[in-house]
């Protein structure tokens, strides 16, 4: 990987539908890591929708961007 050391965290998650199928939320995330030796972060925001198969959570789909 390009990005040695991750660390990545999600906060302030907003679920805006949840039920035993699937689920979709919103949420801002915060990076950091070594890129090069060099230390570089970031943050944004993101949205994912989730599924459940068979005992699993799975992502179906999920955009991050850049905080307005």
């Amino acid at each position: 990987s390009i990005i040695k050391s991750e660390k990545y965290q999600i906060k302030n998650v907003n679920w805006l539908k949840i039920d035993e199928h699937f689920a979709v939320f919103n949420f801002e995330f915060e990076w950091a890591g070594l890129i090069n030796g060099d230390l570089v972060s970031g943050e944004g925001v993101g949205s994912s929708v989730i599924v459940k198969e068979e005992d699993s959570w799975m992502i179906l789909s999920e955009h991050l961007g850049r905080k307005s």
